[in-house]
């Protein structure tokens, strides 16, 4: 649920994520031990992350109570150009003339 979902054209609002699942994943990030080797390193997706700490229901983070978002590989299967967008995908920048 944000500028972000709705500039990259993600969906109506009923498939998307509250916010507040993006602020749960930050203080379970941060609250995690820095040495334990199972959470150093990682790059986590805000849903693995916090089944990863206990986490089961997910109900409260939908926009539309009654819809089940589809997850990030879902949405990449369904909509094929939604993570291609932007400059990483024109090919590599011009060379620096530095």
């Amino acid at each position: 649920e944000s500028l972000a979902s709705e500039n990259f054209e993600m969906g109506d609002r009923s498939v998307w994520r509250k916010a507040t699942v993006l602020s749960d994943s930050v203080l379970a990030l941060v609250s995690m031990d820095p040495a334990d080797p199972n959470s150093s390193g990682k790059m986590w997706i805000d849903e693995d992350l916090l089944r990863s700490v206990g986490v089961t229901d997910f109900k409260p983070y939908r926009v539309d109570p009654n819809v089940e978002p589809p997850s990030m590989a879902e949405l990449a299967r369904r909509q094929e150009g939604t993570f291609k967008r932007g400059r990483a995908t024109k090919g590599p920048p011009p060379p620096s003339k530095l």
